[in-house]
């Protein structure tokens, strides 16, 4: 699943100029989200994130772990739930 990535990676990367405007690179992103997410979840948020990388964003810093779709919420203490 991985290797549409690592072709982009190794052919197109090389010969168009660095325009990253996020770190990690959207690929190194998509990378990431796929072998932690698995391929349906980390293809979802791989493609959120490229939705994102347009002329009118900011960028920055964008690490996985930050992400808001698909995030395990967990409440502790709440009404009817056992604090671990």
């Amino acid at each position: 699943m991985l290797a549409p990535v690592h072709l982009y990676r190794r052919l197109l990367s090389p010969a168009i100029p660095n325009r990253c405007k996020y770190y990690p690179s959207c690929s190194a992103y998509a990378v990431q989200a796929v072998r932690e997410l698995g391929v349906v979840r980390g293809t979802i948020v791989a493609a959120w994130r490229l939705a994102r990388c347009n002329p009118w964003s900011h960028g920055g810093v964008d690490e996985l772990a930050d992400r808001s779709l698909f995030r395990n919420h967990t409440h502790r203490g709440g009404k009817g739930e056992v604090a671990a």
